[in-house]
């Protein structure tokens, strides 16, 4: 039996109220609550261990994870996490004396919040090397920075933020595309213009309807694979090898499920050759990023299983390590979560470097 996403997050064991829980509170009610729900043996028996050593408030610990798939202990690291992440920093000796669970689970950056010396401070939970809050979350930081204060090129970069943050997930990157003159944006009007491929286009930004009738023009994947060659090679993209190319061949299919979408694969080359411009040092954008995120005072506490955990086997042994970083004093680039056949998966976001 699988674990599922979210089935052990802090509000499927009702912590999620925004009171002063205490460790033992905590402890006790998730013990009580965790045999109900509906889990293997193997994973509450994982789910157990990890409260027990977290109680013991020691960083590093003997991991526990028989007869679980790598998928299921990443589900446990990431979801059960948040709960025994809280846990082991109650029992740390680092002053904080309860936990409070935010109501609400789509909550910006916090999963939850420790309580010392009467102040909150607010923390985000990871395993390994973590999700991608969308840089959304920065716009206020973003909105308020002082032009004046930058250098021409932090300032490009910072134009650039603002777009990808007003406009929609497909909308932002094409504009930045553009905004930037990138040669796959290029490449792709050209495609766009091209007689044979019916796509109607005129002028603007290309539309989905624009982008799946050059698709039905092709006609099928490897017909699509030669066509959009140069596009391809102007924003030096590259599928992903054989799974990503068969992948791509079954949402051609129609084999693949109802988030994938064709028209990724003239969309998402974009995507990826913004994220790499926005990862260049040489153009300041990871500058701006950091700037702005260092302003938050937000803590991140990592989950991280040694050795990584990748593809389905079974951990039956190896090491569990809560490490600690801070906003204030680290570094980030950024990370999309899209991809060719999920073109708009999710928003542009941004990573802490843990090195």
């Amino acid at each position: 039996m699988a674990v599922k996403k979210k089935l052990l997050t802090p509000a499927k064991f009702g912590l999620n109220t925004m009171k002063p829980l205490n460790s033992a509170f905590i402890v006790k009610t998730v013990l009580a609550k965790l045999s109900k729900i509906d889990l293997s043996p193997a994973a509450k028996n994982a789910c157990r261990h990890m409260v027990q050593n977290s109680v013991s408030g020691v960083p590093t610990f003997k991991s526990e994870f028989s007869g679980l798939t790598g998928a299921d202990i990443g589900v446990l690291t990431s979801d059960f996490g948040e709960v025994t992440g809280a846990i082991y920093m109650l029992n740390a000796n680092k002053g904080y004396t309860a936990a409070k669970f935010p109501t609400s689970e789509a909550q910006r950056l916090v999963d939850y919040y420790l309580v010392r010396s009467g102040v909150d401070e607010r923390f985000s939970a990871k395993a390994g090397q973590g999700g991608a809050p969308s840089i959304n979350a920065l716009e206020e930081k973003l909105n308020a920075m002082d032009p004046r204060a930058l250098t021409k090129k932090q300032q490009k970069a910072l134009k650039v933020l603002k777009i990808i943050n007003k406009e929609s997930i497909y909308d932002g990157v094409l504009l930045a595309a553009d905004y930037l003159n990138l040669p796959g944006y290029e490449a792709l009007i050209t495609l766009m213009k091209k007689r044979n491929l019916k796509t109607g286009y005129s002028s603007g930004i290309p539309s989905v309807e624009n982008l799946m009738n050059a698709i039905d023009s092709c006609g099928n994947f490897d017909s699509c694979m030669r066509e959009f060659k140069p596009l391809f090679q102007a924003a030096e993209f590259q599928l992903g090898g054989d799974a990503g190319e068969q992948k791509m061949r079954s949402v051609f299919a129609g084999t693949a499920g109802t988030r994938y979408k064709k028209w990724g694969l003239l969309h998402f080359p974009i995507t990826s050759q913004v994220m790499s411009w926005l990862n260049n040092p040489a153009n300041g954008a990871t500058e701006i990023l950091t700037l702005a995120a260092r302003t938050l005072t937000v803590n991140q506490i990592y989950l991280d299983h040694s050795p990584p955990i990748s593809g389905p086997v079974k951990w039956n042994s190896g090491n569990l390590n809560y490490i600690i970083k801070t906003f204030s004093n680290a570094n980030f680039k950024f990370h999309s979560p899209s991809s060719t056949p999920n073109p708009v998966g999710n928003r542009i976001g941004m990573k802490m470097i843990k090195g």
